[in-house]
C-alpha cells in the first residue's frame, strides 16, 4: 500500500506520542527491530515552519538506533500494532506525488 510522505510526516508525529514503534526501510535494507520514534530532526527555517527533515529511532533496549537526517530516504515501513487506518502485517510504501508529477512531465 502507498502513503504520501506529507501523509507518514502526520503519522510520524502520532506514532511518537501513542509510543507505537515501526520498521523502517532504507536503500539499506530493514531496521531488524521495532522502533520507538525518540526524536525528530529539524533545521532553525524547519522549526519556523512546524515541520522536521529527519527522525531518531531507537529500539526499547537501545541495541539499535537510526539516525535519518532525510525522511524521504525512507522507502517503506511497518507499524508494531493496528493504528487507525493502518494495519501492523502491511508494508507502506512511500511516495512523494510531486516528484511524480514532475516525472510524468
Amino acid at each position: 500500500m502507498q502513503i504520501m510522505l506529507s501523509e507518514f510526516k502526520a503519522l510520524l508525529h502520532v506514532l511518537k506520542e501513542n509510543q507505537i514503534g515501526l520498521k523502517v526501510k532504507t536503500h539499506t535494507g530493514w531496521s531488524t527491530d521495532y522502533l520507538q520514534i525518540i526524536g525528530f530532526i529539524a533545521s532553525t527555517s524547519d522549526q519556523a515552519n512546524k515541520t522536521f527533515g529527519g527522525i531518531v529511532l531507537s529500539n526499547m533496549n537501545e541495541t539499535e538506533g537510526i539516525l535519518i537526517n532525510n525522511i524521504s530516504t525512507i522507502n517503506a515501513f511497518q507499524l508494531e500494532q493496528d493504528y487507525l487506518n493502518y494495519q501492523k502485517d502491511t508494508i507502506y510504501h512511500l511516495t512523494d506525488m510531486t516528484l511524480k508529477a514532475l516525472i510524468i512531465h
